[in-house]
């Protein structure tokens, strides 16, 4: 057991004295931070769904924060719901994405969430 403690030890410190030294050398602040979707509702005018649905869409986002590029990653099924959400996705907003303190393009995924839409005749029946 003893043999086996001090080559244990010897790669716990070396590990120990590499973290210490990238912190102090601030290796750590090329960490890559994806852009942001920045919080925002549409109403979609276009599309009724009937049952609560979410189509997965990813963004790149380039420098500026603007969406250049999308593609679908999840459908919805329906290919009008898959084509708005796809239009919605390219009206948001973005936060670019950063790689340390350096602003670059970078791809985020959003969810687009779709709920049908009460039926006003319906309720007036009821009320």
């Amino acid at each position: 057991m003893k043999k086996t403690a001090l080559p244990l030890a010897i790669i716990f410190v070396f590990v120990v004295l590499v973290a210490f030294s990238a912190l102090r050398h601030n290796y750590l602040s090329n960490i890559y931070r994806p852009p942001e979707k920045i919080p925002q509702m549409y109403k979609s005018v276009s599309v009724q769904v009937e049952e609560p649905t979410t189509v997965m869409v990813a963004v790149l986002v380039d420098k500026d924060g603007k969406p250049v590029q999308d593609s679908l990653i999840r459908s919805s099924g329906d290919p009008l719901v898959d084509e708005d959400a796809l239009k919605q996705a390219l009206r948001f907003k973005y936060e670019p994405a950063t790689l340390g303190k350096r602003i670059v393009e970078g791809w985020v995924t959003i969810p687009v969430k779709y709920y049908p839409r009460p039926d006003t005749d319906e309720q007036a029946r009821t009320n």
